[in-house]
């Protein structure tokens, strides 16, 4: 979507897509901004308000639809997010955000609480505030350099429950969290009708 003022593309993020998103445009406005102004942004709200589809259509508008996706388990380690050797220690494989950052796209890391937050995101998280990733000795041989600048050009949304929401801010630090814009996404009352009718197929028995 593109518009010829921040009010028009707002709405157009907003409209674009399979059904329109029931949220107000100072939301969108405001995640624009914290973008623009360098910030990653993690969306928070309850389950079903539309947190996945507004980040994708802000991507989408962002990158014109080219950035990377990935979605949070309880498996996850900063393997899947940095990268790291395989069981012979001879290969060298890029987790998520590495993909992203050396194609020059963004990242989308969707249910950020479903992943232990130290196991997973520790080694992002410290190499964000840093602006680098550092790779062990036995990495960088295989990878090719130790140190691994993280761009300005870089940035991620995330998308967490509102509940676990204090949980992610015990664990970062005060550094981290400046870099970071929590976002708290609630539904427009006076739209969420509107949008659900556009979402049924059989609207004779949408009452």
């Amino acid at each position: 979507p593109t518009g010829s003022t921040m009010e028009e593309t707002v709405q157009n993020i907003l409209d674009d897509g399979n059904f329109p998103l029931a949220l107000k445009p100072e939301l969108v406005k405001r995640i624009l901004i914290h973008l623009e102004s360098g910030k990653d942004v993690i969306l928070v709200g309850a389950p079903g308000v539309g947190k996945t589809e507004l980040a994708r259509r802000i991507l989408t508008y962002l990158s014109k639809g080219d950035y990377v996706t990935s979605v949070a388990h309880a498996d996850w380690t900063s393997r899947d997010l940095i990268g790291g050797l395989n069981l012979e220690g001879n290969k060298f494989s890029k987790g998520r955000m590495l993909e992203a950052i050396e194609a020059g796209k963004l990242l989308l890391i969707d249910e950020f609480n479903r992943a232990d937050i130290n196991k997973a995101f520790g080694e992002m998280f410290l190499a964000i505030e840093s602006r680098e990733i550092n790779l062990s000795e036995d990495e960088a041989k295989v990878y090719g350099k130790k140190v691994i600048d993280i761009p300005k050009e870089f940035q991620f949304i995330g998308t967490m429950n509102d509940f676990d929401k204090n949980l992610l801010l015990t664990e970062l630090s005060y550094g981290l969290i400046t870099r970071l814009a929590f976002v708290d996404v609630e539904p427009d009352p006076s739209k969420e009708e509107d949008a659900v009718k556009k979402q049924i197929d059989d609207i004779q028995n949408y009452d």
